[in-house]
């Protein structure tokens, strides 16, 4: 996987997390196989649905970790982690742009990158 997209979640449902994964779903010149996304609930009892989770095309990730806060639970996702590279976005973000990915895979396969 050559992209991971980080996500801490607390107290946030299905509803304020779509946004975001609806925004990944329709990025343009992306393939979806390189694009995955770990989330972690930082000790919530507001859990996102598997239903939810798994009506996604792309590989998402559901982890629990004790309630920590928004730093160690970063850090609960970067531990998950196993792709090349990672992004952090918090779970009411959302990609503006249905190009937005492009240019950061465009950005990875420069020569540095």
């Amino acid at each position: 996987m050559k992209l991971q997209i980080l996500i801490p979640q607390y107290k946030e449902t299905d509803e304020v997390v779509k946004p975001l994964l609806d925004s990944i779903m329709v990025q343009q010149s992306v393939d979806l196989k390189d694009v995955g996304v770990i989330i972690v609930n930082d000790g919530s009892d507001v859990y996102l649905s598997n239903e939810f989770l798994n009506s996604y095309p792309y590989k998402i990730d559901y982890y629990f970790a004790e309630h920590q806060g928004v730093s160690a639970t970063r850090n609960a996702c970067l531990d998950h982690a196993t792709a090349d590279y990672v992004m952090f976005c918090d779970a009411d973000d959302m990609f503006y742009h249905a190009c937005g990915l492009y240019v950061i895979f465009r950005e990875m396969n420069m020569p540095g990158g």
